[in-house]
């Protein structure tokens, strides 16, 4: 049987390991143990461990009064260029036949016979040194060959699981694509669309389409959320923080349930206002947090790949109120927490508007579409063109597609994406405005055709 291999990471306020240069009188070393080493002391049934230390002085109070319990081994490494500035780590655009940055790592195979690390890491968002430090980490627990356990204080979440971690590479992994409803129905008919358009991708991992709802979806749209493939789990909302009153993103912390479906091994979490136009499930082996960039060292939330933890959950929680959030909702809260993030291709997410298709016009895996929804538009073209500041998110061709997705389902489910008689009087306030502007882009002259006018839903 293996040895168990234990981590530790403990934060510090220092930007890089301590130079003590007094001498440690050995009356004023703590009585108790560290909390991390009782730990690692219940572990294990030798008198002596060997732990591997990272980033702590050899004169540090709390080591020197383990020596007789444990053999410190001191993990040495050339420290990151101080000059290296985190945009060069995380770059808005990736030349692929660039260089990475060089983080200097330790001779591993100087380290084999390790049974535990500490560690301590610098505080800091984005800090080079920081992230240099749980690479070291993390390298040497896969050099141990697998983590039974693992502890810290203030743990660095975009290393670590907040669980028991190893890998099991004869055991299929429980996965599931997930969306999340809540406050309005507004999104019923996306959630519809994003089941289908998963559904018609052909994926082939076995996998379950899981939608979280709060209690404002009614039984009527529960109905058709199940008939598009959902399977349903109910939620209570979770209050965005620092959103301002009546701002569209006041309840969108929401999101940070998906962490709660601890039964699945990993999550494929999108937003209800995208479409599949490719078989995503390739993403499931990819680490947690995987998403595609929003601007320069920011991702964005609308799909990601994250791996369940209720230990990651609570400590996202008890943030919440901590850690401010650059738009008020769970995006920036997100990027707050996970500032060392898996990049992938823009293709993957495509912003609508934001982004344009590859010129070579190949398809997009998903289309993100910002602004106003397809379905809150008539379908002749997309009416974000008929508001002036909202041109950036305008794409006609990303509108067609969308409709497409809705053209190949069932009447059934379609009757789910109907206009209401508010939806239809904003379109036409907007379409005369943009009329009597003379909106150069020429979109308010198209004549009508949606059969879905004059044929309105209840709110």
């Amino acid at each position: 049987m293996s040895i168990p291999f234990m981590v530790f990471i403990v934060l510090e306020k220092h930007d890089r390991m301590m130079n003590k240069t007094t001498e440690v009188d050995p009356k004023s070393r703590p009585r108790q143990r560290p909390t991390w080493f009782d730990v690692i002391a219940k572990g294990f049934n030798k008198k002596k461990v060997k732990v591997g230390v990272v980033n702590i002085d050899a004169r540090d109070e709390e080591l020197l009064s383990l020596e007789s319990e444990m053999e410190s081994v001191f993990v040495d490494f050339d420290h990151v260029d101080g000059n290296l500035k985190w945009e060069e780590i995380f770059p808005e655009w990736i030349d692929e036949n660039g260089k990475c940055p060089n983080i200097p790592m330790p001779k591993l195979e100087n380290f084999e016979d390790l049974n535990a690390v500490v560690a301590k890491v610098p505080c800091g968002v984005r800090d080079v040194f920081r992230l240099q430090v749980n690479l070291v980490v993390a390298n040497l627990a896969v050099r141990s060959g697998w983590v039974n356990k693992m502890e810290n204080h203030h743990r660095n979440v975009n290393g670590f699981a907040g669980k028991e971690v190893w890998r099991n590479f004869f055991s299929v992994p429980k996965v599931a694509y997930v969306s999340v409803l809540h406050s309005s129905e507004a999104y019923v008919c996306g959630a519809i669309a994003l089941a289908q358009s998963i559904l018609r991708a052909n994926t082939t991992f076995p996998n379950d389409l899981l939608l979280l709802v709060d209690k404002s979806i009614g039984p009527k749209s529960i109905t058709g959320l199940k008939a598009a493939g959902w399977k349903i789990q109910r939620i209570k909302r979770i209050l965005s923080p620092f959103a301002k009153r009546g701002a569209y993103n006041k309840w969108n912390y929401s999101k940070l349930r998906i962490w709660e479906l601890t039964n699945y091994d990993k999550i494929i979490y999108i937003d209800s206002d995208l479409v599949l136009l490719k078989n995503l499930d390739h993403l499931f082996v990819y680490p947690q947090l995987s998403a595609a960039p929003n601007h320069k060292v920011l991702f964005n939330s609308g799909l990601m790949v994250i791996e369940p933890s209720q230990c990651m959950f609570q400590q996202m929680m008890n943030k919440t109120f901590k850690v401010r959030s650059y738009n008020g909702g769970e995006q920036g809260f997100l990027n707050e927490i996970f500032t060392w993030w898996h990049r992938l291709p823009t293709k993957v997410n495509l912003l609508k508007g934001f982004q344009k298709e590859d010129e070579s016009h190949e398809v997009p895996y998903a289309i993100h579409y910002l602004g106003l929804k397809p379905w809150m538009c008539y379908r002749d073209y997309d009416c974000n063109w008929d508001m002036q500041d909202r041109h950036i998110f305008a794409s006609d061709s990303a509108h067609r597609r969308w409709w497409q997705v809705y053209d190949a389902m069932p009447e059934e489910l379609q009757s789910y994406c109907g206009l209401t008689e508010k939806m239809n009087e904003r379109i036409v306030k907007w379409r005369r405005i943009a009329r009597n502007s003379s909106l150069s882009d020429g979109h308010w002259k198209i004549k009508v055709k949606d059969p879905r006018k004059g044929s309105y839903h209840s709110d």
